[in-house]
């Protein structure tokens, strides 16, 4: 089990990301995977990793997360983007530590797309149309509609009494 601190950053406008520092590392004994999502510690992330391949992230508020904490290399931001080729401008962060576990989008993001490339070839592209998919918050309220019931004219109740049996004669009349 590893304990890291968060530490937001800003990348390019719009874009922040998680940044993590290791502060502990130790071997727990477990005994079902549940326990595991129920450890937590204050103002720290707690990666885990088991035998297992099991990967449990608490702690972690963040849109996008990524499967490990990974280092960010370099950030391609489209600079022109025509019907037949898109032209990036590069952005790169070798000379800086990011270990980022994950990142969000604000308001201020603007960008059609952008691609994120991190160590051991993990690559990221984060839409626009996806942060707006996501964020999505109406406040009208939806109005049920209702429909009208046509009003019927009454008309008199008919008798589902049986016909009196009468004698012959008085039918014949």
């Amino acid at each position: 089990m590893t304990y890291y601190k968060p530490e937001e950053i800003p990348i390019v406008p719009g874009l922040v990301g998680i940044k993590v520092i290791k502060v502990q590392e130790e071997q727990i004994e477990y005994r079902k995977e549940e326990e595991l999502e129920n450890i937590e510690r204050e103002n720290l992330i707690v990666y885990i990793v088991s035998n297992n391949g099991l990967r449990v992230v608490n702690g972690l508020k963040s849109k996008y997360a990524l499967p490990e904490p990974l280092k960010l290399l370099r950030i391609g931001v489209p600079k022109e983007v025509n019907s037949e080729n898109i032209t990036f401008e590069y952005v790169t962060f070798f000379d800086k530590d990011y270990v980022l576990i994950g990142f969000y989008t604000t308001y201020e993001f603007d960008k059609p797309f952008v691609v994120l490339e991190f160590e051991k070839n993990q690559t990221k592209i984060i839409s626009k149309s996806e942060n707006d998919r996501a964020e999505v918050v109406t406040n009208q309220k939806v109005k049920k509609k209702t429909s009208k019931k046509k009003k019927r004219k009454k008309s008199a109740k008919k008798s589902s009494s049986k016909r009196k049996i009468k004698g012959k004669s008085t039918r014949k009349s």
